[in-house]
């Protein structure tokens, strides 16, 4: 989950004032209060563009989720334009609404208040340096899918990663590492799959493909 003014196009949140500039000083109080956040997702799973930029460079995951969950009841469809447009009553039209240039990405955003249990529900990511950017619990319920992407496998899963999983990792997960007998690096992801699958079997492992003649990613089960 990101603040609004964290965003990676520098045209985010841009409107024309008219001679009136209480809408836009209030998306920087929005944002300087750090009690907002955004939360993006995509219609679509098999843009090159959006594994490239948002997956590392192929090499991550892709999570679907049920939209229809009622954790997603404040999903809004963000609105593509060519021009800036002038709002006149609300914060939301603005962080709803980018450049047509982005259009590919297909984007959906909740946009979150503070509620009262509101750092309870943040967690900063170890690390990680910047100050916008904390992570948002989804319940486990509204994930649907799991795709490896094309070049996942290239990953190099260290014999310490093992380690790191038994001993900070979910302790459900943990345990099925010990069940599994996991000493081989190279199978964490396989037993990762094979502990969804079990736990939460409602959620299906994909994995990305190259199409073989076309510049398209095709999407098979594992």
């Amino acid at each position: 989950m990101s603040a609004p003014f964290s965003q990676n196009d520098p045209f985010e949140f841009s409107i024309i004032l008219d001679g009136d500039d209480s809408l836009y000083e209030g998306v920087i109080k929005l944002s300087e209060e750090s009690k907002y956040g955004i939360t993006c997702y995509s219609e679509t799973a098999t843009n090159l563009l959006l594994w490239a930029h948002y997956a590392d460079k192929h090499k991550g995951v892709v999570l679907g989720f049920d939209a229809n969950h009622s954790f997603f009841e404040n999903l809004k469809r963000v609105k593509y334009v060519d021009r800036m447009e002038q709002h006149g009553s609300s914060n939301f039209d603005i962080i709803l609404q980018k450049s047509d240039n982005w259009i590919y990405e297909k984007e959906w955003r909740q946009v979150w208040e503070a509620p009262n249990d509101y750092y309870d529900d943040l967690v900063k990511l170890p690390g990680d340096n910047r100050e916008h950017l904390s992570l948002k619990k989804i319940p486990m319920e509204t994930i649907t899918e799991l795709i490896y992407g094309i070049r996942y496998w290239d990953n190099e899963f260290l014999p310490e990663d093992v380690y790191k999983l038994k001993s900070s990792c979910n302790s459900n997960f943990a345990n099925f590492l010990v069940e599994e007998k996991v000493s081989n690096e190279n199978t964490i992801p396989v037993i990762f799959s094979r502990f969804l699958m079990a736990s939460f079997p409602q959620i299906k492992v994909l994995g990305a493909h190259r199409h073989p003649s076309k510049y398209e990613i095709e999407i098979f089960p594992c």
